[in-house]
């Protein structure tokens, strides 16, 4: 993993450089983070309202409450498929769009923010 900031944004910023397997990794794992926290996010939010079970999104996706409960208890290697159900089964057919934000435009941010936002249409 590179040491300094600078190369580490130039492993990604620059579109002909190779980008090294470390960087890979690390974003791989840290998108797959990004996503978990948005799904529990909004199962949480629905679930405190009184407007979401685990029964009710297991009934709603054709899935046991056990295979809800084994998703949302860590950011496993879901498939699209996986969030595409978990989306459209917790946020009941709110649209949402992803957008991404370049490194180089980016501000300073703590660990718990995005650079892949999610807006509500």
């Amino acid at each position: 993993m590179p040491t300094s900031p600078t190369s580490f944004l130039s492993d990604v910023t620059d579109s002909k450089a190779v980008i090294p397997e470390e960087t890979l990794a690390y974003f791989r794992e840290r998108l797959r983070h990004k996503f978990y926290d948005f799904i529990v996010s909004g199962f949480l939010e629905k679930e405190k309202n009184n407007q979401l079970t685990r029964a009710d999104l297991a009934r709603r996706l054709h899935k046991s409450r056990e295979q809800i409960t084994r998703w949302l208890a860590s950011p496993g290697n879901w498939e699209i498929d996986t969030l595409s159900d978990l989306t459209l089964g917790i946020f009941c057919g709110e649209l949402h769009d992803l957008s991404a934000l370049p490194f180089a435009d980016m501000k300073p941010r703590n660990s718990r923010t995005t650079a892949i936002a999610v807006e509500k249409k």
